[in-house]
């Protein structure tokens, strides 16, 4: 799990974090975590995204839940790619940690076995203690937990479900010797799935 965290934001909804002009910049702080859990930290005023990369082991019908101080935001997209993410389910106040009965909770999601799909978690923290968690059940399931570290990887090729293209494609250039220097042979483009 991959969390940025942008300090110095005010307020207490999600769209003080979107909307702010810091918020375009790099994060103040990144680090790499093992859960969609993010507990108290003694900061106030700031922002925070949490994203990975989900691959279940089991086809079935999910429900995620949200619970956090202040406002938090689950976004879930069907493929492996942030940019397809839609929310699916948010809370607008406080709860108390990992309160999954004052959680806010998503519709009921069909998941399969092997596929990954592109998870993000934004939290907005303004004063007091703070904290942002999600969990999930399946529908056979009575109480939610939190997502298994197992399931949750940092990003699309730690998942491996894409390859950089200088791996998985070869190609050879033959070069006349009398090409001048400074020649564009190829050009390499990159693709962030993130």
């Amino acid at each position: 799990v991959y969390l940025q965290r942008w300090n110095g934001i005010s307020g207490g909804a999600i769209t003080n974090l979107t909307q702010a002009v810091h918020y375009k910049d790099a994060a103040d702080v990144t680090e790499v975590r093992t859960s969609l859990d993010a507990p108290d930290i003694p900061v106030d005023n700031y922002g925070q995204k949490l994203s990975a990369i989900l691959v279940p082991t089991e086809t079935n019908d999910y429900q995620f839940a949200v619970a956090g101080d202040y406002a938090t935001e689950l976004k879930l997209s069907m493929d492996a790619f942030a940019v397809n993410a839609k929310t699916i389910t948010q809370k607008t106040s406080w709860t108390n940690y990992q309160d999954w009965n004052a959680a806010g909770k998503s519709n009921t999601i069909r998941l399969e076995a092997g596929k990954a799909y592109y998870i993000e978690l934004l939290h907005k923290a303004d004063g007091g203690t703070d904290h942002a968690s999600v969990a999930w059940k399946r529908s056979s399931d009575t109480t939610y937990s939190l997502l298994p570290v197992t399931l949750l990887y940092q990003d699309a090729m730690s998942a491996g479900v894409v390859k950089p293209a200088f791996l998985a494609h070869g190609n050879n250039f033959l070069i006349k010797g009398t090409t001048a220097v400074g020649t564009k042979v190829t050009q390499v483009a990159a693709l962030d799935p993130q």
